[in-house]
């Protein structure tokens, strides 16, 4: 953090995600927000920004998996605003043969690594014989060249419907699984943590400046959507769309969020992928 002629200023990191891009860094980028506070938004690769934050612990304000929030909760604040939730789509595991779900167990799946969400809510409900990393982007090239016998591929605007034009077979649908679990609250996905060395009355101007950005991309549709469509990688403007539409909790994650958070963390615990349940308190 530094002081400035805004009243405050703080660098914060995003995902290479256009979710993140249309309703967060096109507005703090923008010149255009009233806030006293200035954030100033840097891209990390989802991976390496999760594992960032899980082990050096040295940002400020970043993105992280809500599923890894119990691993940092000792030092950062999770924030109201920012945060993904979804009850529509989620990962999906995909294959070029038709394989029954209780087979999984059986086979090799190919993942693009062990901090994204989407990975930690497959663990929930599958496991399988042998694991091998790629890219998220080269999850599906893996299943057909025969390097995995399937694939998880994460929610996003072009792959969770791609997979189709590569004639591959979906066999599990994680967000099917989750609403079996756990009803009708939807499955966090990623939030924005503070670091507690912040003030509650600090992390508030920051909530709000989160907010002002969100409203400032809803009220400049076209011009944030053509921004963040650099970064969609492929995906159909329409399902870009559809897919920011499912994006309802991302201003405030309210208190159906909270407990969507608190769900996931003590079903974690029950099924012993996660050590502890922490206290979520978000701002």
């Amino acid at each position: 953090m530094t002081m400035s002629n805004y009243g405050m200023e703080i660098k914060s990191y995003h995902y290479y995600d256009p979710v993140h891009a249309y309703f967060l860094v096109y507005g703090f980028n923008s010149g255009e927000l009233k806030s006293r506070v200035k954030i100033d938004p840097s891209y990390e690769e989802f991976d390496t920004l999760n594992r960032r934050v899980i082990e050096k612990m040295d940002v400020e304000l970043s993105a992280i998996s809500s599923v890894n929030y119990w691993k940092v909760a000792d030092h950062y604040y999770i924030l109201r605003s920012g945060s993904t939730q979804r009850s529509d789509v989620g990962a999906i595991i995909v294959s070029k043969k038709r394989y029954r779900k209780d087979e999984i167990g059986d086979l090799r799946i190919a993942i693009p690594g062990r901090s994204f969400s989407g990975y930690f809510y497959y663990r929930l409900f599958f496991k399988a014989k042998e694991e091998v990393i790629f890219r998220f982007d080269r999850i599906m090239d893996a299943v057909i060249n025969g390097d995995a016998d399937i694939g998880l591929l994460i929610p996003g605007p072009a792959l969770t419907s791609a997979y189709r034009r590569y004639n591959l077979i979906k066999i599990a649908d994680i967000m099917e699984e989750w609403k079996r679990e756990a009803g009708d609250i939807p499955m966090p996905m990623g939030s924005y943590v503070l670091k507690r060395d912040y003030s509650v009355e600090e992390a508030v101007e920051i909530r709000k400046t989160f907010q002002e950005s969100i409203e400032y991309a809803r009220s400049h549709r076209e011009e944030a959507f053509s921004y963040a469509m650099n970064l969609a990688k492929g995906a159909d403007p329409g399902d870009f769309k559809n897919f920011l539409d499912g994006c309802r909790s991302i201003y405030d994650m309210g208190e159906n969020g909270i407990r969507a958070i608190r769900r996931v963390h003590e079903i974690a615990k029950e099924r012993g992928l996660i050590d502890k349940i922490p206290e979520i308190d978000p701002i």
